[in-house]
């Protein structure tokens, strides 16, 4: 099945407990393609970048079986990201610096194969652009991430755009502050009120969260030893997530609850190392085994 994904293409720097990685390959793009690539799942990626943005970036995209042709590279600076973790609060970013550049008038258009894909990807940008990009693209099935700044800041275009889509991703922070309920349940049967008919809420550590009209699916996350890096964790949970249904074409309830818990394993592969690198050296026989063990781990 095609697939379609647009979001934020960056050059991070990251100060983790084990030292400072700058310039390093970083945003919801970059990690949703990585993830998604395990699957054997092409993705055609629609984003921008500055002219400073180097030719390895782009060839590992290509060597990720990503179709380029989306992206625009434009007169100034890539989409710059400080940020630092500290141990006693791994889950949680510190940003030190926000750099915009070019992302900051980034018009997404969709041409060619990208405008009518089985499965199309709304990364975390403006509400407005995803709901223009949704309104001119033909998909089977429309996932959409937001995050709490969209729900601060432009919320009325946020549940515009939620009348376009079948599924939406957030994690459950953002949940609560959508809906005002604390209980995840009520707040996913709240949401799907709005508009799309499945709800994924993404609860880190703790796992995830399906709800829809025929199912409510609970399912831990996938224990690691070692956080190392968590950015992109879930940009990689929905490059799982969309992955397995991509490769499988199958949308039914099993299959949707086996791409949460795919979604959950490719999540644990991210935060196992810097931005990109773990995951993207991750076989596909190594994500298979952490299936396995998944489903040991929860068998009772």
């Amino acid at each position: 099945m095609s697939v379609t994904a647009i979001g934020s293409i960056g050059l991070d720097t990251l100060i983790v407990p084990t030292g400072k990685f700058e310039d390093v390959l970083g945003g919801s793009l970059s990690h949703f393609v990585t993830s998604c690539s395990r699957f054997g799942v092409p993705v055609a990626m629609v984003g921008v970048v500055g002219e400073d943005f180097p030719k390895e970036h782009m060839d590992y995209y290509s060597s990720m079986n990503a179709d380029t042709q989306g992206i625009k590279v434009q007169d100034g600076k890539t989409f710059r990201w400080t940020g630092q973790y500290v141990e006693e609060q791994m889950d949680e970013a510190i940003t030190l610096n926000t750099q915009l550049n070019v992302f900051e008038t980034f018009d997404p258009i969709l041409e060619g194969a990208s405008q009518n894909p089985n499965i199309l990807f709304l990364g975390n940008i403006h509400p407005c652009l995803q709901s223009r990009v949704a309104s001119k693209a033909s998909a089977k099935l429309t996932i959409l991430d937001t995050m709490n700044l969209w729900i601060n800041t432009s919320k009325e275009d946020l549940l515009g755009v939620l009348k376009q889509i079948d599924v939406l991703i957030f994690n459950e922070t953002e949940a609560r502050i959508l809906t005002g309920e604390d209980n995840l349940v009520v707040a996913g049967k709240k949401v799907r009120e709005l508009g799309p008919d499945i709800v994924i809420i993404k609860r880190g550590e703790h796992g995830a969260m399906l709800i829809s009209s025929e199912d409510v699916f609970q399912v831990p996350g996938f224990p690691v030893a070692e956080v190392i890096d968590p950015t992109g964790a879930g940009d990689s949970f929905a490059g799982g997530f969309v992955g397995h249904l991509a490769k499988t074409n199958d949308f039914s309830k099993d299959s949707l609850r086996k791409a949460v818990v795919y979604g959950n394993i490719m999540g644990s592969f991210n935060v196992q190392g810097i931005a990109v690198d773990k995951i993207s050296k991750t076989s596909w026989d190594q994500v298979e085994d952490r299936y396995q063990e998944f489903l040991e781990m929860v068998k009772f």
